[in-house]
């Protein structure tokens, strides 16, 4: 672990019924607008087929590439993981629907 141990700001509490409403969340985004959503054939994680392994071998053809070549090369990294649990699931719907994202507003069940 890095850091200060002794420090509160490196723990975070863990609970269940956020992860269960997160997942929720995203299982109804993706019924809603999964056909629509695209990515980048560089992006690896999260996706289908595509794993960290991926990406450590794409970097290190690169890195491999640049460096037969002559070229310099920068690596750069950033470390986001305290974003993703500061997002407000419900105010990102609000925006949504605000937004009249496709089907943001309307049930999915048809009667």
């Amino acid at each position: 672990m890095d850091g200060d141990l002794t420090s509160s700001e490196n723990y975070r509490g863990i609970t269940l019924s956020p992860v269960i409403s997160k997942l929720f969340f995203e299982l109804v985004l993706m019924e809603m607008v999964g056909d629509k959503l695209t990515s980048s054939p560089l992006q690896f994680g999260f996706k289908a087929n595509s794993s960290c392994s991926h990406a450590i071998l794409t970097l290190r053809m690169l890195v491999k590439h640049f460096y037969s070549t002559g070229s310099t090369h920068t690596l750069c990294s950033l470390d986001i993981s305290k974003a993703f649990d500061r997002v407000d699931v419900f105010g990102l719907l609000n925006a949504l629907i605000t937004r009249y994202f496709p089907n943001a507003g309307k049930p999915l069940c048809r009667r």
